[in-house]
């Protein structure tokens, strides 16, 4: 059996009422000792100051209560000492004390005090002082508690043996104990008010967790278009949102890129198919000759050819995809191998009557040689297909700081701003009206990108319609 619940809202709401519990409880504590200590302080400054008083009046009384008047010779005897009293009398004769200092001590003021010579008897005492108040040690703490309600505090000084000074502390202990009340009472208030507060607060702050996790099971399901409702972009979690819905976007992307590619794939591996079986169908229907055979397997083998080269197409793009298409890492002049790939093409441009120009500037890449002949060599490609006659497609390599820029520009029919995002999706061609029979697959593009991203680079495409396309790749 578990004790806290898995709920992260109750863990939350559990632990800030604890962490409140236990402010509350500390603040509640120190202030109730705090008024404790300072009570305490003053009652026993108001027992000393009655104590003193007491000790005074004790030194002085015999002189206040000999007749004799004061001649000043040596020879004068002194004064007898205080007569005992009776316990729970009034002083005696010799213990006369100023009416003032008698009238601190009554019932009302609760103060009292006791008066003891060598013996354990008191000599003295006031009318309110407890019938039974033990003699202090002498080696006592000058301040003691009796009876759970009693402070008294004493000083062992002549003329007597011992003074001691006390009072009642039931209107201090009242009051501690109303205070500790209201500061209970005040505590449980607060308590219940911020737990409430708090768990609205937590409330607001889980519900965008609870969005996302009801998104999220709605996505699973198949549901690709949801998204999350952002709210506060600038939290934490409305950051997350956003995070969370770039990424559905872009899953969403890739599942319909994934169809499309499914779809794309089977219809253009159906074509070959296609022409292969009817082909050897129409060859097996009847007797033929020896020409037709060879006129037939022909067909059959550029059909083989084509979903050769298709396969392998796809083959390299998902070994790309990947990570699996081994790449060479040396250092390469890009110049040279952007003009050994323009020599390739030199006889395309020629029959179709286009001029081809040139702009290398000597740069040092690391990375697959092969393979970025391959992505220049397509683009190049590319680019007599889509340029008219007299026309001009020109190869540009320079550098750019540590950035190496391969640049592959015609001043053909251009791409549509429509299609212009589309252009490296796989099996996308602008030329909606051209079908495979040309014996392209729609997957050069692709393949360009995946090999320049798998050197770290980028790719991009520019186009102005009717005025030529740019292809610029950058590879660190």
């Amino acid at each position: 059996m578990k004790i806290f619940p898995q709920s992260l809202r109750w863990r939350l709401q559990i632990w800030y009422g604890l962490l409140l519990l236990m402010v509350l409880c500390a603040f509640g504590f120190t202030a109730h000792h705090l008024e404790k200590v300072e009570r305490l302080r003053n009652v026993d400054n108001d027992l000393q100051q009655h104590l003193a008083m007491v000790v005074n009046e004790l030194r002085a009384s015999p002189q206040r209560n000999d007749p004799r008047p004061d001649t000043g010779s040596p020879n004068r005897p002194p004064p007898p000492p205080p007569r005992p009293q009776e316990p729970g009398g009034p002083p005696g004769p010799n213990t006369k004390f100023d009416p003032k200092v008698d009238a601190m001590f009554t019932k009302a003021s609760q103060y009292y005090y006791v008066v003891w010579m060598r013996d354990k008897e008191p000599i003295a005492r006031s009318a309110n002082a407890p019938r039974e108040v033990p003699k202090p040690e002498r080696n006592a703490v000058a301040t003691r508690e009796r009876g759970g309600h009693l402070r008294e505090k004493f000083l062992l000084a002549a003329p007597v043996d011992c003074v001691l000074v006390g009072r009642s502390m039931e209107e201090e202990e009242s009051a501690l104990f109303f205070n500790a009340t209201l500061l209970m009472a005040v505590g449980c208030g607060l308590f219940v008010i911020s737990l409430v507060g708090g768990g609205w607060l937590i409330a607001q702050a889980i519900k965008p967790i609870e969005n996302i996790t009801a998104t999220a099971a709605r996505i699973a399901d198949g549901e690709l278009s949801q998204r999350i409702e952002e709210g506060n972009t600038k939290s934490e979690l409305g950051q997350l949102s956003i995070a969370l819905n770039q990424t559905f976007a872009r899953l969403e992307d890739a599942f319909a890129q994934q169809q499309r590619f499914t779809a794309d794939a089977a219809h253009e591996l159906r074509t070959p198919l296609t022409v292969l079986l009817l082909q050897v169908q129409t060859t097996l229907a009847r007797e033929r000759s020896v020409e037709d055979y060879r006129d037939t397997l022909q067909s059959c083998e550029r059909a083989a050819e084509r979903m050769k080269k298709l396969l392998e197409s796809l083959l390299q793009l998902a070994r790309l995809d990947a990570r699996e298409e081994p790449l060479q890492q040396k250092s390469f002049d890009a110049a040279k191998t952007a003009g050994e790939c323009l020599e390739l093409v030199r006889p395309l441009a020629q029959e179709k009557g286009i001029v081809l120009n040139s702009e290398l500037s000597p740069t040092t890449v690391n990375g697959d040689a092969d393979r970025i002949a391959q992505v220049i060599t397509n683009l190049l490609t590319n680019a007599l297909q889509h340029t008219p006659k007299d026309g001009l497609v020109t190869l540009r390599v320079n550098r750019e700081g540590e950035t190496t820029i391969i640049e592959v520009s015609d001043s053909g029919q251009g791409i549509s701003w429509k299609d212009l995002p589309h252009i490296f999706d796989r099996f996308y061609r602008a030329d909606k009206a051209r079908t495979s029979t040309a014996g392209r697959t729609g997957l050069g593009l692709s393949i360009a990108k995946a090999i320049v991203e798998a050197h770290g680079g980028t790719i991009k495409a520019k186009s102005d319609l009717g005025h030529g396309s740019s292809f610029l790749i950058r590879l660190n």
